[in-house]
């Protein structure tokens, strides 16, 4: 397993035995209102993940939630298309997660959202999409792994170009 040391090095230690177990629960729904097609996703899981055989440096550990590893997420995603346009939007809750073997240490729970609008268009046997959108919307200040945290408020512009060719059966 792959943990941080002292001085945030991140380097492997044995680990004899890890019970994984858990629930995942997943439900889509789509509809159409007028023209406009609306899919939402929610998902749950739940993961318990324990050192269940450990060495002696690391008896601490035992019976202990695996680090970086959340008990609990959330997560739901909201996608409506109309023609050629898209919007999305996604939002996710992390559970806290351990930052030290012994289970003393923990980042806080943390949410996450995103907002995104699409536009899709085709010409000929090509395509492009351009895409905006704001990450974290909500300017949240968390971390996924202690000591590095992720941006606050972003923005994002892309562009797309996909160029579809005819694939021809080589004669031999």
């Amino acid at each position: 397993m792959w943990t941080p040391d002292n001085t945030s090095i991140w380097r492997p230690q044995n680990v004899l035995a890890v019970w994984s177990r858990g629930l995942e629960i997943n439900a889509t729904h789509q509809f159409t209102i007028k023209k406009c097609n609306v899919q939402y996703t929610v998902l749950y899981t739940y993961l318990k993940s324990t050192n269940e055989k450990v060495n002696a440096a690391m008896i601490n550990a035992l019976h202990q939630q695996l680090i970086y590893t959340p008990s609990h997420q959330a997560s739901l995603n909201l996608d409506a298309s109309y023609k050629q346009w898209q919007v999305i939007y996604n939002a996710q809750w992390v559970s806290n997660r351990f930052t030290s073997s012994d289970n003393n240490q923990a980042l806080p729970w943390y949410t996450a959202a995103n907002l995104q609008i699409r536009k899709n268009a085709n010409w000929k046997k090509q395509s492009i999409t351009i895409a905006a959108g704001i990450n974290n919307i909500f300017n949240q200040n968390y971390q996924v792994i202690a000591f590095r945290p992720m941006p606050l408020r972003n923005y994002f512009l892309s562009f797309n170009f996909l160029l579809h060719r005819q694939t021809q059966k080589l004669k031999i």
